[in-house]
């Protein structure tokens, strides 16, 4: 599986290679989502995660999501 991901927060690509990594699990990294659009075109990921740091109100329960994640 290779997987895409796009940050600038090294928390987020720690928690995402602690859980997702394993031996046949590549990633590639952006830090800058302008460098996005290339990396998919280099190498299309099975999965994307891309984190966003604007909160988005959910619902009434006040949750929030600062990431979405996005399967090709």
């Amino acid at each position: 599986m290779h997987i895409l991901l796009a940050t600038d927060a090294q928390w987020v690509l720690d928690d995402v290679l602690a859980a997702l990594g394993a031996p046949d699990t590549s990633f590639t990294v952006c830090r800058n989502g302008r460098d996005v659009p290339q990396a998919i075109a280099t190498r299309t990921p099975d999965l994307a995660i891309l984190e966003d740091r604007k909160s988005t109100r959910l619902n009434s329960s006040h949750g929030y999501i600062s990431y979405a994640v996005f399967c090709l």
